[in-house]
C-alpha cells in the first residue's frame, strides 16, 4: 500500500465523513444495476477504519464497476488515493474537477448525468 494511500486511509478513520452517505448518493447506489453498488451501508468505511484499506479500495472500485457515473464513489476512492485534496486544508475542489476530466477523458469522453 502506498504512502498517500494509508494516509488517505487514516485521514478517513478519523471521523471524516463517508462522501457517499450523502441522500443524492444513497438514491444512485439503490439504483444501481439491480445489485447493490455497496455490500452492505458503511462496509468500505469499516474496512478502512479496521485497516483493511486494501479490501475497502477493492469494494469501491466493484461499487464503481456497477455505477461509473456515481461521483461520489469516485470521490472515496480519490479521498484515500489524494489525501492532499481532501484533508489538508480546504477541500481542493479544482483538483476534483481536473481529476473528473481526466478520468472522463480516460472513459472515451463519456460524462455521466
Amino acid at each position: 500500500m502506498g504512502r498517500a494511500v494509508a494516509k488517505g486511509a487514516s485521514a478517513f478513520a478519523r471521523g471524516t465523513k463517508p462522501l457517499w452517505r450523502s441522500p443524492l448518493a444513497r438514491r444512485r447506489l439503490a439504483k444501481a444495476d439491480g445489485a447493490s453498488a455497496t455490500r452492505e451501508r458503511g462496509e468500505q468505511d469499516s474496512l478502512l477504519v479496521q485497516g483493511r484499506t486494501e479490501e475497502a479500495m477493492a469494494e469501491w472500485r466493484k461499487a464503481l464497476a456497477l455505477d461509473p457515473g456515481n461521483w461520489i464513489i469516485h470521490q472515496q476512492i480519490w479521498a484515500v488515493e489524494h489525501p492532499e485534496a481532501f484533508y489538508e486544508g480546504a477541500v481542493d475542489y479544482d483538483w476534483q474537477k481536473q481529476q473528473r476530466r481526466r478520468e472522463e477523458a480516460a472513459a472515451g469522453g463519456a460524462s455521466p448525468q
